[in-house]
């Protein structure tokens, strides 16, 4: 998935006002912080425990165990693409994955002249496996309930990236034809997870 393709996605109001959202409970940044304000000596009584994090995202069925990286906005606002073709990137300002709401984690497709690690996404079908492994070697396992295609200019943001009160995971990453012109992709393929094994 090309950088500029990424931020086509992500680049919106309805992704803004989730970071927003997201951020005023227990976002990666403030649990992150909360022991550090607490060394420091603030007031903070009751400090929030720091979160285990992401760190691989495993797919049992495509063979796939890929390094997660934290990804957030770029120069433009939106949301940045993992820096190469066997790594994940996982919008750290939005949802935790494991945590209510949908957490996105964004893959290639193809790098260059070779498939990337999200190659074979598309073939995920309802049941299948798809696995998060955090930095303290606890996992989450989660299954999928359905891939869709959109329109490059009609993925629906606000479902992608919904709030809620159950855990998902949504996989992102670029489909149909190649334009070559444009260096664009025509499509975005999602795939749909929910948390079944915490």
């Amino acid at each position: 998935m090309h950088r500029w393709i990424i931020r086509l996605l992500f680049a919106s109001a309805a992704v803004t006002s989730l970071v927003v959202a997201s951020t005023s409970g227990t976002s990666p940044t403030s649990a992150r912080t909360a022991d550090t304000a607490a060394v420091a000596g603030t007031d903070q009584e009751d400090p929030q425990p720091v979160l285990p994090m992401p760190v691989r995202l495993v797919i049992p069925s495509l063979r796939v165990n890929a390094l997660i990286e934290d990804v957030a906005f770029d120069s433009d606002g939106g949301m940045a693409s993992p820096g190469g073709p066997d790594t994940v990137g996982w919008f750290a300002p939005g949802f935790r994955p494991g945590d209510p709401g949908s957490a996105v984690i964004a893959g290639h497709v193809d790098w260059v002249d070779r498939a990337a690690v999200f190659w074979f996404v598309k073939d995920l079908a309802p049941g299948d496996e798809v696995d998060v492994i955090y930095d303290d070697g606890s996992s989450a396992a989660f299954a999928v309930d359905g891939v869709e295609s959109y329109s490059d200019t009609d993925a629906p943001m606000d479902q992608i990236f919904a709030a809620g009160d159950v855990p998902h995971l949504n996989l992102l990453t670029c489909g149909g034809t190649f334009n070559r012109a444009t260096h664009n992709y025509d499509h975005r393929t999602v795939v749909y997870t929910t948390l079944i094994q915490p």
